[in-house]
């Protein structure tokens, strides 16, 4: 039985969960060094923005993944939508005169869900039941939908982690900004309200990143639903017209 490979997700999960924890050895680094009674309050809220820069930049690492996902699944899709408009124009003439030879021919030389759901089906020796033939048809089509939605479950991780990786870079500000309160008074309200309003960029940052990753995931799955579904129904039919359904 062939071993599965780790996914690409998970080896990105595993490269953010690496820089969150260099992060946050930095920034416990950076606190060890910092002596309570020789710093001043804006110094210490200094300190806070060191971890919330850590945050954004994991946050600027996953907004670069959806990025990079989103440009290679649009490319995909395009190459799919143009790869089946020729499968249909090359199959059209073997359809009608039914010649099998002829549209097996057109579909091994294309690389579209539809060409290499008849490729697949049609080049089977062995003579099948319409029931058989149906649930061959609808694992294909599964395998095909599977390889268009690739690289889409980066979106939704990214789309449900996000904001909660910059919800903890907010309250990591927000902690350190009330740990300064406590150790120096009201001194400086400029430096406190600056120290909260730097930490809420942290939260702002992650759903900057989560609404365009759940926009894409589900607009990316809606396509790839939509080319799988047109698949399975035109190889229904040319099953059909060939008799194997």
């Amino acid at each position: 039985m062939k071993q599965r490979q780790p996914s690409n997700n998970f080896q990105i999960l595993i490269l953010l969960i690496l820089i969150s924890l260099q992060s946050c050895g930095l920034y416990a680094e950076a606190t060890s060094e910092v002596q309570p009674n020789a710093c001043d309050q804006t110094g210490e809220l200094a300190v806070g923005r060191l971890a919330e820069r850590a945050v954004l930049v994991i946050l600027g690492v996953c907004g670069v993944l959806v990025v990079l996902v989103s440009m290679e699944r649009s490319l995909a899709m395009k190459r799919s939508r143009r790869r089946t408009k020729k499968i249909l124009v090359d199959m059209a003439p073997a359809v009608e005169t039914g010649e099998i030879d002829t549209l097996k021919s057109a579909c091994s030389g294309n690389q579209s869900s539809l060409a290499k759901v008849l490729h697949y089906l049609l080049s089977l020796d062995k003579e099948l039941r319409p029931d058989q033939t149906l649930l061959l048809l609808r694992n294909k089509v599964k395998e095909e939908g599977d390889q268009l939605k690739k690289f889409l479950s980066i979106l939704a991780t990214l789309a449900g982690t996000a904001p909660f990786i910059g919800l903890f870079g907010t309250v990591l500000g927000i902690l350190e900004t009330f740990a300064a309160i406590g150790r120096s008074g009201f001194s400086n309200p400029a430096a406190i309200s600056a120290g909260i309003s730097q930490a809420l960029v942290a939260t702002a940052a992650g759903l900057a990143v989560a609404i365009p990753a759940v926009i894409l995931y589900n607009y990316f799955v809606r396509r790839a639903n939509h080319t799988v579904d047109e698949a399975e129904r035109k190889a229904t039919e040319v099953l059909i017209l060939f008799g194997r359904m």
